[in-house]
């Protein structure tokens, strides 16, 4: 995510490139002012491209004047893989008409005579791929003066924080579909009359594959859940990810998604269950604003399963094609009567019917002429402006005709939106209890299911009646439910499932465990919906939906996982990789140990699984920590606070098979007796016990790590 700082210095140097490339083009030598600037702004808009573009070979990079005059563009330019084409994906702004774009196209310049031939059908195909695309906050366009059209952003003030991710994995789709259709057979051409292999594009450069319903499983310190990052990244975002690009970046954009509610992780433990995980019965209190006692009420809430299904599918719902975004409206939330009180049901149906929100609030008081909450709270006798008044003040006043009102079921659900068509009116009815105080809407959306929150919102819906939401709203994700065909729009979801096998997968998944399997899905041939036990609702689990669970061996086997756990997931083994700590140097005193930490660990583990099994080997993840040059004292905390308290634990204490792990390199010795310590009646007691001691003085010596390889090698010779 881009900083504040980097922000608004790339807002800032737009605003002067726009301006000064009207004003005049010319630049002179020597104009310092401009020079400095438009420098500057170049290069930080180079640092945001290149960041928003990471995983993309970079191509080249335009500058801000050219032959004395300041460009009308300033680009970079970018390919998804290796080619020799002269096809690519611009990041780029433009004096005239302003605005930030991409596109995707070929540097004319430097076009070869096959390309030459076909640039016309390259651009019509282009164009064509490129009008399928719609991705919220970017409008397709073209310029008269080229053959390209591009995605411009709508607002330029909001281009921080666009969804550059999904549009550049359509533009990388085009990108490859282009490729096939125009350059493949002239490249394999070219490398069956060459000497040297060309690049040649493979399934995975163009999508990354993965199964429904995966299982991690080794031994601890295997990078489980370390991979489970890249491969929801890579479920998400149907490409294969490069691992050995910045670690951070891809935490980075897996936070994002965490945030945004397509990723959800979940550690199972014993006492975990079906309430947690798809619906139960939960205690809350009632709603603070109308019940002074704040009774304990229950309601079925929607465990993280559940919601994640749901939020897979597609919205689906009666939509107002009519209704477009004006930036002067407001957003509002409210709730059309209590939703833990069923006697209050009739007020959401009512207000359906007839075209109006309802207040529950004044009694039955009309406050026409009321124009602020002082005179509400006068009207309904009170000496101080409370809820009820500020409530009613924003229904009656805050609140403007083409405002939009979200109405909300509980704190975690959409069930309608409305534009405001009228102004405040007062209902004399007796049927409608209190709910008297009204506006008259348009119901622009009404789903067909309730929507969670985390699809439109930052964060869930307060308890609050009514109050201006509009700072907490998704605004682009908003948009998709008014956009045409928005809901052909599908996202993967992911659901990762940690220490899976220490859970009771009977009682956690209960019924819904054949539901997750793929020709049981949503929309598959053998599709199967089942009714939930506590809501009664019919639920299926979409297709769309990824499960992936980490599994430690150590912990059980996966001989002694449930049967119909193990036929419903895929198994992908992740054993220790020594070979990863070969370039790790570790340092004493500024020398080099010659410590082979990729030895060392390959020998500990064939002893452990002599001795053990393989189950219980020790991952290359505790050694990870250590960078190249490494202080000797940081490979002797590990050693001391987490690979020995783990033998320990694998081998009940039993020093003498530790030591032989270890292979008797000096870090544990036999304890001398002390004979005189244990006496019976004048008369020492004999044991044969043998007592061990941690020699913690020798991890700091690098002969003791050496020891634990270099005997093997001593014994062969």
């Amino acid at each position: 995510m881009i900083n504040d700082d980097l922000k608004n210095k790339i807002l800032y140097g737009f605003k002067y490139f726009t301006n000064r490339y009207a004003q005049d083009i010319t630049y002179r030598k020597g104009d310092k002012t401009t020079h400095d600037k438009l420098s500057n702004f170049c290069e930080n808009f180079k640092i945001f491209s290149n960041d928003i573009f990471s995983e993309f070979k970079i191509v080249d990079h335009g500058k801000w004047q050219n032959s004395g005059n300041i460009s009308k563009y300033i680009w970079n330019r970018y390919k998804p893989f290796k080619n020799e084409s002269h096809l690519v994906i611009y990041f780029a702004v433009l004096a005239k008409p302003s605005n930030f774009y991409i596109s995707i196209g070929l540097i004319d310049t430097k076009l070869s005579d096959a390309e030459k031939k076909l640039k016309n059908e390259i651009y019509n195909f282009l164009e064509s791929e490129c009008k399928k695309i719609h991705i919220p906050g970017f409008r397709l366009d073209k310029l008269a003066w080229e053959k390209y059209i591009y995605f411009a952003i709508e607002n330029i003030e909001t281009f921080a924080t666009l969804d550059y991710t999904s549009l550049l994995n359509a533009l990388t789709n085009v990108y490859h579909l282009t490729y096939e259709k125009f350059y493949k057979n002239t490249e394999n051409n070219q490398q069956n009359n060459s000497d040297s292999e060309g690049y040649k594009m493979t399934d995975d450069d163009k999508k990354s594959t993965s199964p429904l319903n995966q299982i991690l499983y080794g031994p601890p310190g295997t990078g489980k859940t370390y991979s489970t990052v890249t491969k929801a990244i890579e479920i998400i975002e149907e490409r294969k990810v490069d691992i050995s690009k910045n670690r951070n970046d891809l935490k980075k954009k897996f936070d994002g998604y965490i945030r945004s509610g397509q990723i959800k992780f979940v550690t199972f433990h014993q006492s975990y269950g079906y309430e947690e995980f798809v619906e139960g019965i939960k205690p809350i209190l009632g709603n603070s604003e109308t019940d002074n006692n704040k009774e304990i009420k229950y309601d079925i809430e929607d465990g993280i399963f559940k919601t994640l299904c749901k939020m897979a599918q597609n919205i689906e719902g009666k939509t107002s094609n009519k209704f477009d975004f004006n930036d002067n409206i407001n957003f509002w939330k409210m709730s059309l009567g209590d939703s833990q009180k069923p006697e209050e049901d009739f007020v959401f149906e009512y207000c359906i019917k007839n075209n109006v929100v309802l207040l529950g609030f004044g009694d039955w008081i009309n406050f026409s002429g009321c124009e602020n909450a002082k005179q509400i709270s006068k009207r309904m006798e009170k000496e101080m402006v409370d809820f009820s008044a500020t409530a009613i003040n924003r229904l009656k006043n805050e609140i403007k005709n083409g405002d939009i009102i979200l109405i909300s079921l509980g704190n975690k659900k959409l069930r309608a939106v409305a534009r405001v068509t009228g102004e405040y009116k007062y209902l004399d009815r007796d049927d409608l209890e209190s709910f008297v105080q009204a506006r008259s809407v348009e119901w622009i959306f009404i789903p067909d299911e309730p929507i969670y929150y985390e699809k439109i919102l930052y964060k869930q819906f307060s308890q609050m009646s009514i109050y201006n939401i509009k700072d907490n709203l998704k605004i682009d994700e908003f948009k998709q439910i008014f956009t045409k065909d928005s809901q052909k729009i599908e996202k993967n979801y992911i659901l990762i499932i940690d220490e899976i096998n220490r859970g009771n997968i009977s009682k956690i998944f209960g019924e819904l465990i054949t539901l997750i399997e793929p020709s049981k899905r949503l929309g598959a041939d053998d599709e199967i919906m089942v009714e939930l036990p506590y809501s009664k609702e019919k639920f299926g689990v979409p297709s769309n939906l990824y499960i992936i669970g980490t599994m430690n061996t150590a912990d059980r086997s996966i001989a002694l996982m449930d049967t119909a756990l193990r036929r419903r997931f895929e198994f992908v083994e992740m054993m220790p990789q020594p070979e990863l700590l070969k370039d790790i140097k570790i340092i004493k005193n500024g020398d080099d140990t010659d410590i082979k930490l990729n030895e060392m660990l390959k020998t500990i583990n064939d002893r452990i699984e002599y001795l053990y099994d393989r189950d219980h080997t020790i991952g290359h993840a505790y050694f990870m920590s250590l960078k190249d040059g490494a202080d000797i004292e940081e490979l002797a905390s590990i050693f001391k606070n987490k690979i020995l308290p783990l033998l320990q634990e694998y081998f009940y204490d039993d020093w003498e098979k530790i030591r032989l792990v270890l292979g008797d390199n000096g870090l544990i010795k036999e304890k001398e007796k002390d004979r005189k310590l244990l006496v019976l009646d004048g008369k020492e007691y004999e044991t044969d016990k043998i007592l061990y001691e941690i020699k913690f003085e020798a991890f700091k010596e690098p002969e003791n790590y050496i020891k634990i390889y270099e005997q093997n090698k001593m014994q062969e010779q």
